[in-house]
C-alpha cells in the first residue's frame, strides 16, 4: 500500500487515484470517486512522483489508469 501526504496534512490512498493534474504549483490527484485532493508540496521535485508513472503516457502527458 502507498499512501501520499495532501496539502490539508492527511493521506490518500495512491491506489484510488486514476489521474494527475499538474497545476501551476501543485499536483492534484483525481480519485475514482471524482474527488480531487491537493498533494503536499514534497511532490513538486522532479521523481517524486515515480512510483505512480502508469499515470502518464510515454510523451509525458497525464492519461487515465
Amino acid at each position: 500500500m502507498l499512501f501520499l501526504r495532501t496539502a490539508a496534512g492527511g493521506f490518500v490512498d495512491a491506489a484510488t487515484i486514476v489521474r494527475l493534474c499538474a497545476e501551476t504549483d501543485r499536483w492534484v490527484a483525481i480519485c475514482d470517486d471524482d474527488r480531487e485532493v491537493a498533494l503536499a508540496a514534497y511532490y513538486n521535485a522532479p521523481g517524486r512522483l515515480k512510483e505512480l508513472q502508469h499515470l502518464f503516457a510515454p510523451s509525458g502527458h497525464l492519461v487515465e489508469a
